[in-house]
């Protein structure tokens, strides 16, 4: 109390669990298949955005959004504007979803791509990332969120919380973490930060 510093993740909780996983994901493990439906997804989250451009939703968000300016700027899948980088994440993740015809997954129980890959993407777009780096921290993303998934779904759902919001958020913390190639401590402390929102 009173010292300046960083809080002291548990070693054995569910979080530095997540962190340890996520620093220490080898993308080796992904075989041809799991990066064809990784770009597969990509593909699908790109489409449903476009085609959710259009929406009442859609076209509100993008006037609050557009003329954002900021050190970090990502693009606008929907029109190819230059946003601040939050504001692009924000803009292509909820177009992505505004149809709700997105991807699902069962073991998430709820819509992964239109988290992880808004975040992600705006990210490798400012930081020296290949696509095996972004694949790598989406599987990384996936792997946390249906793990999380698994264990709490049915209590949640039941009180009313929807997993691309919850265990969503949770693992593209994890995955972008990954991706700006956080350490397992630095890693805890963004999934920290993702559950207290």
């Amino acid at each position: 109390p009173g010292v300046a510093g960083a809080m002291k993740v548990p070693r054995n909780g569910a979080c530095a669990q997540i962190a340890a996983f996520a620093a220490q994901f080898d993308p080796a493990r992904l075989d041809a298949a799991a990066d064809t439906a990784i770009r597969r997804a990509w593909i699908d989250t790109l489409a449903v955005t476009l085609a959710g451009r259009a929406d009442p939703a859609s076209r509100r968000l993008l006037e609050y959004v557009r003329g954002r300016q900021g050190p970090r700027m990502a693009l606008s899948w929907c029109d190819g504007a230059q946003l601040e980088e939050e504001s692009a994440a924000l803009l292509n993740g909820s177009l992505a979803h505004v149809l709700d015809y997105d991807d699902v997954s069962l073991a998430m129980r709820g819509h992964p791509s239109v988290v992880f890959f808004p975040a992600l993407l705006a990210l490798a777009e400012n930081e020296d990332c290949s696509v095996a780096d972004v694949t790598a921290a989406y599987a990384v993303a996936m792997q946390v969120a249906a793990a999380l998934g698994r264990a709490a779904v049915d209590t949640q759902y039941a009180r009313g919380w929807h997993s691309s919001a919850t265990t969503g958020t949770l693992g593209a913390a994890a995955g972008c973490a990954r991706l700006l190639g956080l350490d397992a401590s630095a890693i805890a402390h963004a999934v920290g930060i993702a559950v207290s929102h």
